[in-house]
């Protein structure tokens, strides 16, 4: 994403969509054989974060975060390249960079949920094979 950024003009569209991709690996990751969508972030996400937040009002500030989630998501797949459609124009520098920023924050969390899920949840862990076993 960085490289697209220090371009000469900045690539902001290609650093967007470099950081929406980072999303979505992890919460491949999280959550495989799921696509990043605003329905899987309320099917998956939700019930993580009413694990990680026992009191209610850290749940609702979670809950709200989960839906400007949302919103981040279907705000950054209008930039994202679709075979067969027009591309995209380059975005206005400050959405752009709000939007980075703010992919680059939901990186963060995302990573924190998961770290706080029990190991046998963490589906990202894969378990040693018995011959690495020692």
């Amino acid at each position: 994403m960085s490289t697209h950024l220090y371009a000469d003009p900045p690539n902001y569209k290609q650093a967007w969509r470099a950081t929406l991709s980072a999303v979505e690996g992890l919460f491949g990751l999280m959550f495989p054989y799921v696509r990043l969508t605003a329905d899987e972030i309320e099917r998956r996400l939700l019930p993580v974060v009413q694990g990680a937040y026992p009191d209610s009002i850290a749940q609702k500030a979670a809950r709200a975060m989960l839906t400007g989630f949302q919103e981040w998501v279907e705000a950054s797949v209008m930039y994202r390249h679709q075979p067969g459609v027009a591309d995209a124009p380059q975005p206005p520098a400050d959405i752009a960079i709000l939007a980075i920023s703010h992919g680059a924050s939901l990186l963060r969390w995302l990573a924190d949920l998961d770290e706080s899920r029990p190991e046998q949840v963490q589906l990202h862990q894969v378990e040693a094979s018995p011959s690495m076993k020692k």
